[in-house]
Order: C-alpha cells, then structure tokens, then sequence
C-alpha cells in the first residue's frame, strides 16, 4: 500500500511539475521496487533529460538498460 501510495504522490506531483527532481527520483525508485524496469528506465532518462548531472542516474540508467535489454556481449 505504501508503495503505491508513494507511486500516486509523485504522479501528482509531475503532473504540476514534470521536470521535479525528487518526484522523478522517487518513482524511479517506487518502479523498480515494484519490479516495472522498464517503465523505470522512462523515467530515468526523462530525469537525466531535465537533471542531466543527477547524482546515480548516470548508474541507475546503466543498470536498468542491463535488466531491461540484458548485458550484450
């Protein structure tokens, strides 16, 4: 419930602010505990868009391009 209650605010609050830091923070985070790696890594390189020096996004987009597309060789 707390998960998705977290899922709702940060909806909320890009829907008034589509570029909010924290709120696309967040939801990168609520997905990807919710298991959504692809809907996560949306969100992560709309956030690098507007915040292109966010501290881990550079490492979290790595990450969830890996799970989402696999390692490649």
């Amino acid at each position: 419930k707390d998960i998705e209650q977290a899922q709702r605010v940060a909806a909320r609050v890009l829907a008034l602010d589509p570029g909010n830091f924290r709120a696309l923070e967040g939801l990168v985070q609520v997905l990807r505990t919710m298991g959504q790696d692809k809907a996560a890594l949306d969100v992560v390189k709309t956030l690098l868009k507007a915040h292109p020096h966010s501290p881990g996004a550079q490492e979290t987009l790595k990450e969830l391009e890996e799970a989402v597309n696999g390692r490649g060789i």
